[in-house]
């Protein structure tokens, strides 16, 4: 089982004074408390009081507390004009063509000498306005770039989220939370990232889909969220915001057949709804109220691309009029709502079908062993239909 670390608190650190002066071993005290023996020994060289050989919890604590506090000021002894006393130490060694890990530990060996890291030499070093100083102290590192570069480098590098919507190009009613089906969606971690649930959110009625993730890289997210909104009705599902992080680098490797997240936000000034009253039987009341649902969506105003357009009115779809109209009738049930989803959801699936980019077919010629199959099945039809004659009695 993982081991993981805690810090001492103030009854331990009284425990370890009380142990330490009865003469216990470091490990026999660390098994009493559940640490490392290191852990102890640091507790008593951080406790020992000068002129008393013995450990105090109150020293100790006090050691330890004060410890960021001298490490920030050690980092911030190199400032960033070169007037600080200490370039005098670091500058003669930079132009004799030192490293500043050769700089850092020739200073740890010397005595009386102030205690730099390599680490606060590279920093100041970039942290210096852009100036011929500047200029002089980046070419005499070894590694002499303009700027620092980032840690992680090679092919793993993270470079953002590839062929992503801006959030400005949202339509207002996503962004005034009126219209239904847009998502907002985050993921909640445990402690030390053991696990992760997604949260796609209801961006009208704050709904929350808790979703369980496998992992936590993009394909783990992708397969997540993709599951879990599969099972909301296509009409609900338009779109999915979220932040730039790794976790949706993947957000266009979804099959076209099971699209999740949709690609374009119909406005309501495109669409058209008009209530009438449903054909065919359903006793009085489809006679007197207006429940089916008639939809006009105009495919050449709308704000569609171009190759998408051409597609849609390219198609033999018979519901697309000669003007560029689509009209979808939709009366399959009794309720006005229902058919209005209804008609909403036929509109996004043809939507989707011509976003989808058709694989063009490659023109190919007949290879040899297909044009023998043929002649020898013509010949083996030429058989039988030669003995179809008339038989001589």
């Amino acid at each position: 089982m993982r081991c993981h670390c805690r810090q001492l608190t103030t009854d331990d650190g009284a425990v370890i004074e009380s142990l330490l002066a009865d003469d216990l071993y470091l490990r026999a005290i660390g098994a009493r408390l559940g640490v490392s023996a290191s852990t102890i020994c640091r507790e008593r060289r951080r406790g020992l009081f000068p002129g008393l050989d013995r450990c105090l919890a109150v020293v100790a604590q006090g050691a330890f507390w004060g410890a960021p506090v001298h490490a920030g000021q050690a980092r911030r002894r190199l400032g960033t004009d070169a007037s600080s006393s200490y370039w005098s130490t670091v500058l003669p060694l930079l132009k004799l063509g030192w490293s500043p890990h050769q700089i850092a530990g020739r200073l740890r060996g010397m005595p009386d000498a102030p205690s730099i890291s390599h680490v606060t030499i590279h920093a100041a070093i970039y942290a210096m306005p852009r100036a011929a100083l500047r200029t002089e102290l980046v070419h005499t590192l070894r590694e002499s770039h303009a700027g620092r570069l980032p840690r992680a480098r090679g092919s793993s590098r993270f470079t953002g989220v590839q062929n992503m919507t801006p959030i400005g190009l949202r339509p207002p009613e996503v962004d005034q939370r009126r219209a239904s089906g847009h998502w907002e969606a985050d993921l909640i971690k445990s402690s030390r990232n053991g696990s992760a649930v997604g949260t796609p959110i209801k961006r009208t009625s704050r709904y929350i889909m808790l979703t369980k993730l496998d992992g936590f890289d993009a394909q783990y997210v992708l397969e997540g969220f993709t599951k879990r909104l599969r099972s909301v009705p296509i009409s609900l599902r338009k779109t999915l915001t979220y932040d730039q992080g790794t976790k949706m680098a993947l957000h266009e490797n979804q099959p076209g057949d099971s699209r999740v997240f949709r690609h374009y936000v119909v406005a309501d000034s495109e669409v058209e709804l008009s209530a009438i009253r449903s054909q065919g039987p359903g006793g009085q009341h489809v006679n007197k109220t207006s429940t089916a649902v008639h939809l006009r969506f105009d495919i050449s105003a709308s704000g569609l691309p171009l190759e998408v357009k051409q597609r849609m009115l390219a198609s033999s779809d018979t519901r697309i009029s000669s003007e560029g109209v689509l009209v979808i009738k939709a009366q399959g049930t009794r309720s006005l709502e229902s058919n209005k989803a209804e008609a909403l959801s036929r509109l996004h699936e043809l939507i989707e079908e011509a976003f989808h980019v058709p694989k063009r077919r490659k023109p190919t010629k007949p290879t040899f062993g297909s044009r023998q199959r043929r002649l020898e099945g013509k010949s083996q039809r030429s058989v039988v239909k030669s003995g179809r004659g008339k038989v001589d009695v």
